[in-house]
């Protein structure tokens, strides 16, 4: 929706204040050749993130949706559980390096076309904790069967 990174950590403070577990999501528009695409993601988790205590970083899910591969997105592109893991593990280094070693790392979850063709490739090769549905949970025979993949 166009928020800032300030906003959405004002969000996530307010969110924990009021005992909720929010849902922070996290990508980038571009898979650039430079790799500049780190950068981004780095700065983002760690402005969405600031100020958080490390006791309440689990509470916090961490939905990587990268904006290039939502389905309505024009010109968009298939992630693969490849681009999924290379994140996934790259966002657990950023969090460590901003709050060190000793932490329980949030749940990261992938967002982007999930459907019933990639979503199990994604929970188990996706270095991710689970799926964040979009467009598809919207048709309760869709959101079903992925479920069922979820469950299995």
């Amino acid at each position: 929706m166009g928020e800032t990174s300030g906003e959405v950590n004002q969000k996530v403070k307010a969110s924990l204040k009021a005992g909720l577990f929010p849902i922070v999501c996290i990508g980038e528009s571009l898979r650039d050749h430079n790799h500049d695409y780190f950068k981004f993601i780095s700065t983002q988790v760690s402005e969405s993130l600031n100020g958080i205590s490390k006791d309440s970083l689990s509470k916090i899910i961490l939905a990587y949706e990268p904006v290039w591969a939502i389905s309505s997105t024009p010109n968009h592109q298939d992630a693969t559980s490849h681009d999924s893991e290379e994140m996934a593990l790259f966002i657990k280094k950023t969090l460590v390096d901003k709050f060190g070693v000793k932490i329980k790392m949030p749940r990261i979850i992938y967002g982007g076309d999930v459907n019933k063709k990639n979503a199990h490739d994604f929970l188990k090769a996706g270095g991710v904790d689970g799926v964040l549905i979009g467009r598809v949970s919207l048709d309760p025979k869709k959101f079903a069967e992925i479920v069922k993949i979820c469950e299995a």
